[in-house]
């Protein structure tokens, strides 16, 4: 009879277990092994933590930027490829980031099983695309520039220029990616299993690796 219940329990996502020997009256205990999907706000503290990690980063990027229009260049190709590299990789070879460890999470399949390279790319392939217009159009905007005309403005006076020099489509590429993440939000509010559009681009889902508080110690 056990056996036949674990079977049926398997089925359904959920194992029996009796709390008593088979002769007993009372009813048997049931534990239900079931998958602890991430709340919203788990993820969120998860990014911010990664986000943070790239400060020093960022800092470098707006020092080269200060410093040199060569180096600015090669920091506007080098840092976007860097960040989508983390999160790549990341995942595809972990299932978490740092910030996802911290906060015990991770990326799996449906079934529960490590993600491939081809999912983690999938997961990432918009942020890929934007970043790609962002690297171009960047390129574009330092090229314009006479390059005398770098050592003679002050930072802000750069960046000043730098955003006008940005080409014509700048805005509406990112007016999409801003209604891409809105999106985002939105899917991921809306579904039992909080998946966002990515994962379900990618076939994947966050899962929580913490305890539930009525999950046995045994």
């Amino acid at each position: 009879m056990a056996g036949i219940l674990y079977r049926i329990g398997k089925v359904v996502g959920k194992v029996y277990t009796p709390s008593k020997p088979l002769g007993s009256k009372k009813a048997y205990v049931s534990t239900a092994v079931e998958i602890q999907y991430s709340r919203l706000w788990v993820r969120l503290a998860a990014l911010g933590i990664d986000i943070g990690a790239f400060i020093p980063l960022v800092v470098l990027h707006f020092w080269l930027f200060s410093n040199s229009r060569v180096l600015a260049m090669v920091s506007c190709i080098v840092s976007p490829v860097l960040g989508l590299a983390y999160w790549v990789l990341m995942h595809w070879r972990f299932g978490q980031t740092f910030g996802k460890k911290v906060m015990k999470l991770k990326v799996t399949k449906r079934d529960r099983s490590a993600i491939t390279l081809r999912q983690s790319l999938l997961r990432s392939c918009v942020d890929i695309a934007f970043n790609a217009f962002v690297i171009a159009g960047s390129l574009y905007a330092l090229l314009s520039w006479p390059h005398d005309q770098w050592s003679t403005l002050s930072f802000w006076d750069r960046m000043g220029f730098f955003s006008q020099s940005l080409p014509d489509g700048n805005s509406f590429i990112q007016s999409l990616y801003f209604y891409w993440l809105l999106a985002e939000l939105i899917v991921l509010l809306i579904n039992r299993k909080r998946r966002a559009l990515h994962d379900f681009v990618a076939g994947t889902v966050v899962i929580s690796l913490r305890r539930p508080v009525n999950e046995p110690l045994n």
